[in-house]
């Protein structure tokens, strides 16, 4: 009887072990579930070695701690250390420093690969080591099946625009890469933290790059130019003139030179002039109506790519909503460009044909100083704007990125763009 028993205890035993085994070699687990138990298969006819993929262990893997331990100056390297040390003692601007930088967060997958850590808190810190904000832009490449292109597609937003981390960034934004914001000791360069994230990123396919552009410490006084002092100068001296023309305005034409410039600085003859409605038998009908949708179209697909630089969580629906058909309103800027250009061209030629009727000739001269006059004023007024008094007015993870860098493409090339000729030298220069 007792045999009897072992043997059938014994059977059963065979038979959940058999099922337990089955339960977990089960092919719908392994092929069907990505994540499945940090194992990703890749295509059947690949080496098993390389079609495993260890996510826990990248997972891991990944740095927590970003400050530069072999950094090129010795205080550097000092102040990394005291930074590990204080950590370890709870020490609070040690802990302000740790929070500060990124870390890896959750919806991934959605887009939500830029990370930019705290930026207010990381200049905010106050003690032994001063902190200084850096944002290093991360390449990520997945590849090598199906199942990884698609997780590629997905990290990076569809790919929504297409580039590199050599890319400039400062009109479009780098959708092919990762932004990570880090705070790192003041005394460090962003050499030193881009040697030491690439140090610790290449293992999991990671390269990194760090300009010293993108790096901001608390309190920096940008270099007062010669040109921040014209700049000035000239937005004063507008300031100067509205004022007086809008309070000296009486409404009536002014007799002298200088009265005539400051009526033409009046904002209650200009505000007048602007909502003026009645008809004038020179003016083409439709054409203000047809320059103001453009203009609010143009506005819109401008705001629309201002809008991916944004950190969205869901950024893949971002990508996913702009690439629809209907969505080409709002990201081709072409169309509204040169719709503008055949404006210009139609009044051009329309004002022509009334001065040829008219005269019997076309002054060239006279209309090529009226067109300068028109344009030059507004464009140097915000060329000037952009390059030398907008950098100075806030900060913030993007803004070296974006504003910093525009400040000082316009200050390399601002010739080119009053001779009007910077469309000629490409993108990256404009």
């Amino acid at each position: 009887m007792a045999a009897r028993a072992c043997v059938l205890l014994s059977a059963l035993c065979v038979c959940a072990a058999r099922e337990c085994i089955e339960f977990r070699i089960s092919d719908n687990i392994i092929t069907n579930n990505l994540f499945n138990g940090t194992v990703i298969t890749l295509d059947k006819n690949e080496p098993q070695d390389r079609a495993r993929v260890n996510l826990v262990g990248m997972w891991d893997r990944f740095p927590k701690i970003m400050v530069p331990m072999n950094g090129t100056s010795q205080k550097c390297r000092h102040d990394s250390r005291l930074f590990l040390n204080s950590l370890d003692r709870l020490e609070l601007w040690a802990l302000k420093m740790f929070d500060a930088t990124a870390k890896p967060p959750s919806g991934i997958l959605s887009g939500n690969g830029n990370q930019y850590g705290d930026f207010d808190e990381c200049l905010g810190i106050d003690g032994p080591v001063r902190g200084k904000y850096c944002l290093a832009s991360l390449q990520v490449s997945l590849g090598g099946s199906k199942e990884m292109e698609n997780l590629d597609y997905l990290i990076h937003s569809g790919h929504y625009i297409r580039s590199n981390i050599t890319d400039m960034g400062h009109r479009v934004p780098r959708y092919s890469s990762i932004l990570w914001g880090v705070c790192i000791p003041s005394s460090c360069n962003s050499f030193d933290l881009e040697d030491e994230l690439n140090q610790k990123l290449s293992s999991l396919g990671i390269s990194v790059r760090v300009q010293n552009t993108m790096c901001t410490v608390k309190d920096f006084s940008r270099p007062y130019s010669f040109g921040k002092t014209l700049s000035i100068t000239f937005f004063l001296a507008i300031l100067l003139l509205l004022s007086l023309g809008t309070m000296l305005d009486d409404g009536r034409e002014g007799g002298t030179n200088f009265e005539k410039l400051l009526n033409a600085f009046s904002l209650k003859r200009n505000f007048k002039k602007l909502f003026d409605l009645t008809d004038s038998p020179t003016r083409v009908k439709g054409i203000d109506a047809f320059r103001g949708l453009n203009a609010f179209a143009l506005l819109l697909a401008h705001k629309s790519m201002a809008m991916a630089h944004s950190p969205y969580v869901n950024k893949t629906s971002y990508s996913e909503v702009f690439g629809m058909p209907w969505a080409v309103i709002g990201r081709s800027a072409i169309v509204y460009t040169d719709s503008f250009l055949y404006l210009s061209g139609f009044l051009n030629a329309h004002n022509l044909m009334q001065e040829l009727e008219k005269r019997g000739s076309i002054d060239f001269k006279n209309r090529l100083l009226v067109r300068w006059f028109r344009l030059f004023p507004m464009f140097l007024s915000l060329m000037l704007f952009c390059t030398y008094i907008l950098p100075d007015i806030n900060n913030g993870p993007q803004w070296n990125l974006v504003v910093e860098e525009h400040s000082r493409v316009c200050e390399k090339n601002m010739w080119k763009s009053f001779l009007f000729i910077h469309n000629y030298f490409g993108f990256e220069d404009m």
